[in-house]
């Protein structure tokens, strides 16, 4: 968890994808954060 709450995927207002699996999050700044160090949280 890159914001430390769990999401839904039909909820998510942002996802993004890595090593083709798709994220999800709650958040424009969960989403940003995750892309600028994916490895930390995937």
């Amino acid at each position: 968890m890159v914001c430390g709450t769990d999401v839904h995927r039909d909820d998510a207002p942002e996802r993004t994808n890595h090593d083709g699996e798709t994220y999800y999050f709650d958040a424009t700044e969960c989403k940003e954060a995750f892309e600028d160090d994916p490895e930390q949280y995937a």
